[in-house]
């Protein structure tokens, strides 16, 4: 539902590792620029999760999804014409109430000092169904 939402590409290169760094660093207790949720906001699962294709099943983004075993292997580029953009999704974390649940998707390019970009989603479950409640950018570096 995230990349559902996120900008549209020709292709999603999307790191299998779920990356925490930036829900680590920030959810401790959830609050977008203090006007949200203040909630402690939790993983579930064994926290060894790893992203799949086959787990994106919507639309179009199942034919553009190419998953990236390991990021270390990717040629670096000095040039910002060869780049290429890559993302790495966070697991969810949800609220203890189960009615929020918020993903982070990390921008980056496979450039010498390149700048990444967070998108950070907040969905609402309501009568059974996830939604997109609120979306914000968490850091840009």
């Amino acid at each position: 539902m995230a990349l559902d939402n996120y900008f549209e590409r020709d292709q999603y290169r999307l790191l299998k590792n779920p990356d925490q760094s930036s829900v680590d660093c920030y959810y401790g207790g959830f609050n977008a620029g203090d006007v949200l949720l203040d909630y402690r906001f939790t993983y579930k699962g064994t926290g060894r999760e790893e992203w799949k294709k086959d787990a994106f099943t919507e639309g179009d983004i199942k034919n553009k999804i190419v998953i990236i075993d390991n990021f270390k292997e990717v040629p670096i580029v000095r040039n910002a014409k060869e780049a290429k953009e890559y993302m790495s999704i966070s697991r969810p974390l949800y609220s203890p109430d189960g009615k929020y649940a918020v993903v982070v998707i990390n921008s980056f390019y496979n450039t010498i000092g390149g700048s990444a970009t967070g998108y950070g989603y907040v969905f609402k479950k309501e009568k059974g169904k996830w939604k997109l409640y609120l979306e914000y950018v968490p850091y840009v570096s």
